[in-house]
């Protein structure tokens, strides 16, 4: 499938990612891949999606190796999916780790946005994947089902699309 570049498109990963906030941020760890859950932060620039960290962090070295990154995100409940294609960086940035800060930073950071070991990364996105059924609960998920048993035909996403970021 051909990325998208329409505006449209855009604006739904980046509406996406936001009502989702929470990203699993897959890296390369030396022996594969690792995964882990990272709040998102969102400016509304759609230019990256940030995250406050500890600079003792695995992911921090992770980083600094393998620049090329993955965030997914889901609602399941929903049917909604998004993944993220991009690159990672360090930044030491205590001016825009100040306005990002929030999203219950406090809870690992408790001397607040002048903790010495918070540090910002960002997640510069180039290419993004979405599923999204737009809501569709537990009752269409079983309409869906039901049609498909006695159809044979298959359920398809209601909207998805390819995004060039």
């Amino acid at each position: 499938m051909k990325a998208e570049h329409d505006i449209d498109s855009i604006e739904k990963v980046w509406t996406l990612a936001k009502s989702v906030r929470i990203a699993m941020l897959t890296l390369h760890d030396g022996d594969g891949m690792s995964a882990r859950p990272m709040y998102s932060l969102i400016p509304d620039d759609w230019e990256a999606v940030w995250f406050i960290t500890d600079r003792d962090s695995p992911k921090i070295a992770e980083a600094a190796h393998h620049v090329d990154a993955l965030l997914t995100y889901s609602m399941g409940e929903h049917g909604d999916h998004l993944v993220m294609t991009g690159r990672l960086t360090v930044v030491e940035d205590r001016v825009k780790l100040r306005a990002l800060w929030g999203g219950g930073a406090d809870l690992y950071f408790p001397k607040g946005p002048d903790d010495p070991s918070a540090v910002l990364l960002r997640f510069e996105p180039f290419l993004a994947e979405y599923w999204k059924r737009g809501g569709a609960g537990a009752i269409r998920l079983m309409f869906q089902y039901a049609k498909a048993k006695l159809t044979g035909t298959p359920a398809k996403p209601i909207d998805h699309g390819r995004v060039a970021l």
